[in-house]
């Protein structure tokens, strides 16, 4: 269901994998159940969660919290930094923008007639 109101494209967010955070952890998980041959509907019984939460988690439309993350880990026998190791690195160092100073190199001084305006 593309362009529907909870998917990202709805709201203009690129989909790349290393710009968003949570389709990034989702692809990861499908690669990994995949990996294992299991389906979704089991991997969401071993995970205690519902199958439509886990479709979700693994299109990348919700946040998980940390304990969804480390149940579906733990139900892949895996660990939540495995799941989580590419985008600590290579999300930060690709979008994150050039600092800002807090405050201007030179203070701004005002004249009085700007002051006054």
């Amino acid at each position: 269901m593309r362009g529907s109101a909870r998917t990202p494209e709805r709201w203009g967010m690129d989909l790349h994998p290393l710009h968003s955070p949570s389709l990034a952890v989702g692809t990861r998980i499908k690669a990994l159940r995949a990996r294992l041959g299991i389906s979704q509907t089991r991997l969401a019984e071993l995970a205690r969660l519902h199958p439509s939460n886990l479709g979700r988690l693994e299109r990348g439309t919700s946040n998980p919290n940390l304990d969804t993350l480390v149940r579906v880990a733990t139900a892949l026998g895996t660990t939540v930094s495995e799941l989580t190791r590419s985008i600590a690195t290579r999300t930060h160092e690709q979008e994150a923008p050039a600092p800002r100073p807090l405050l201007p190199r030179e203070p701004r001084h005002w004249t009085h007639d700007e002051w006054d305006a």
